[in-house]
């Protein structure tokens, strides 16, 4: 019966068949009057009315059961002649997907257990403390009229708002103009001085009357989304912003998701007119964004069953009050100047990795695969800077013909790369002394990391850039804030941590003068509990060194990082005019970015 499928979809075949294992269906080829259908459910975008079409071709449907958020329904025939008719003569068929993508190929397996759609659903969907939605906030007649002014400023020049064309979607600004790539405002903005449009500022007054505000919001970025347009899942910046974050939603629903870093996702549909707001841990801890879609699929609870919503265009005003560049925040690093900045790194990046080089190096010696990979698809012999190479482990990767420079901050290791590889030098890789468009790639593996500010993780990536030749690829990696992604953990996490969120309060903290001998400026950062998840993106992590005394505080050293959130990387790639954000991805406890310089 199964001689219709080529060896690719006999794979796929068996591939499905895992999962329906794995989520305890007693899945196989003996008979049965039940089957899953693989491939045909809701969330793989197949209308179920189009599927019934086919199914009630082949006999009497008894039971039509579709599983709240799985790719796959549960079909009864009361008939097994007929359960078998379908499995043999449909079986490997295509059918057409209602949200416009391509084909879906049905497979089909017989069932013998009785099957409770409910007990499908295992995943536990906690809301975000900190997450408030208001419904039906403004009126259909202000949603109308506001969404009309708004299409007005987008089509003139005007004092009270800044345009802004991304790849995806415009943008409005009020306020402040808002800088894409350091998630920041311009706080001597001449926009600033110009009030707020009256249709704006009469949104803000309504918001402040839910009282989740401390201040006035005082900088709002509009955004116009076309279906199939999305968002970057991110945080916004806690250096520039204050407490609370508000949306409001006009025109078309849409699924707006949120991410914990221990791989909890909370889902949502907001609504036209409705309006969100962030604080507490759905502000800094939860990242959230939007995928970039023309369809969302939304499961009806009074029903048990899922339908497809198709998105229209959608406009979203988000309310934000500019922080005072003066205070320091509780959520991350005090606001510091570059000078203080490159203190902080001097400190506890570069002087660390001097003190802990030969330990270091000694754990670092295996490539690792995904980087050997990138290596591998470069055309042969091509010319390759490893910024950040540390000990070297990716100077002589075995199998490229590639001719492989390597840069290091620290001294320490590159006296330890000379001994095997003479093509090294000591550099900061904001400035490295190599000539512009010069080299074939480059790889910066983490590094990025390290930097202390926005601004400078920003100018790091424009070197890189700088660099390459006119049409030449980089691969970038750094620490990623979610070690649990997609249900799994990283290598990184213990056992005993993969389901525990420590919280900063909880944490020891470091205190460091930034600025020597001139006027002191402290920097206080709690200090991560290593192979644990991290309680914020901002820290200190320890390094002790090999065979030290476990008392010996001297022995334990305090390296700066900023781990990156979902979608972070890639947003500060894509602030760079001159590249292309070929490809990103999460990596074992990593998120990886692919550029190419623009030709």
């Amino acid at each position: 019966m199964m001689e219709g499928l080529s060896k690719k979809q006999m794979k796929k075949w068996k591939s499905i068949l895992l999962k329906l294992l794995a989520d305890g269906l007693q899945a196989g080829t003996e008979p049965s009057k039940t089957l899953a259908v693989g491939n045909g459910g809701i969330h793989n975008g197949v209308c179920p009315t189009k599927l019934l079409e086919v199914l009630n071709a082949y006999g009497e449907i008894e039971k039509f059961s579709v599983i709240p958020k799985k790719s796959y329904v549960i079909i009864t025939y009361t008939s097994v002649e007929s359960a078998e008719s379908i499995f043999k003569n449909v079986q490997g068929t295509d059918i057409e997907k209602s949200d416009g993508g391509p084909n879906a190929t049905l497979y089909f397996y017989y069932l013998n257990t009785e099957i409770n759609p409910d007990s499908q659903q295992k995943a536990i969907h906690l809301k975000p403390q900190g997450l408030h939605i208001y419904e039906d906030f403004i009126t259909e007649k202000e949603e109308r009229l506001l969404i009309n002014t708004i299409e007005q400023d987008l089509m003139k020049q005007s004092k009270q708002c800044a345009q802004s064309v991304l790849k995806h979607r415009q943008v409005l600004h009020y306020g402040y103009k808002f800088q894409y790539g350091t998630n920041d405002v311009d706080l001597n903005d001449p926009m600033a001085k110009e009030d707020i449009p009256e249709h704006v500022s009469g949104v803000i007054e309504k918001v402040m009357e839910t009282e989740l505000w401390e201040g006035k919001p005082d900088q709002c970025t509009v955004n116009k989304y076309e279906p199939g347009h999305g968002i970057p899942f991110h945080v916004d910046n806690p250096d520039a912003f204050t407490t609370s974050i508000s949306s409001l939603s006009l025109g078309s629903s849409i699924v707006f998701e949120m991410r914990h870093p221990i791989g909890n996702v909370f889902t949502l549909l907001l609504k036209p007119r409705s309006l969100l707001t962030l604080t507490g841990e759905a502000r800094y801890t939860w990242t959230h964004g939007i995928k970039p879609k023309k369809t969302d699929i939304v499961h009806d609870s009074a029903a048990n069953s899922e339908a497809i919503i198709h998105r229209g265009v959608r406009w979203s005003l988000t309310l934000r009050k500019v922080k005072d560049k003066t205070s320091k925040t509780e959520s991350g690093p005090p606001m510091v100047d570059t000078q203080d900045a490159v203190e902080i790194e001097r400190r506890h990046v570069h002087g660390v990795y001097n003190k802990i080089a030969s330990h270091f190096a000694s754990t670092r010696e295996k490539p690792w695969p995904k980087v050997v990979e990138f290596l591998h698809s470069l055309s042969p012999h091509s010319l390759v800077l490893d910024i950040g190479c540390g000990s070297g482990r990716y100077l002589r990767t075995e199998d490229t013909n590639h001719f492989i420079f390597g840069c290091d901050r620290s001294s320490s290791l590159i006296d330890i790369c000379q001994e095997k590889h003479p093509f090294v030098f000591v550099s900061d890789g904001l400035n490295v002394p190599m000539k512009n468009d010069y080299f074939d790639a480059c790889i910066c593996i983490a590094v990025i990391h390290h930097y202390f500010t926005a601004e400078r993780r920003l100018s790091a990536i424009k070197e890189i850039v700088r660099l390459l030749r006119k049409g030449g690829k980089a691969l970038i990696q750094v620490w990623a804030a979610e070690q649990v992604y997609k249900n799994k953990h990283s290598a990184y996490l213990n056992k005993q941590s993969v389901n525990t969120n420590p919280l900063v309060e909880n944490l020891q903290t470091l205190k460091v003068d930034c600025t020597g001998d001139q006027e002191q400026k402290v920097c206080s950062l709690p200090i991560h509990k290593n192979r644990n998840h991290f309680a914020q993106q901002d820290m200190f992590v320890p390094w002790k060194l090999k065979n030290s005394p476990t008392q010996a505080p001297t022995n334990t050293h305090y390296r700066f990082y900023h781990v990156f959130k979902e979608g972070e990387l890639e947003q500060l790639c894509r602030s760079i005019d001159n590249c292309t954000l070929e490809k990103s991805y999460y990596d074992n406890g990593n998120w990886a970015a692919i550029i190419t310089k623009d030709l």
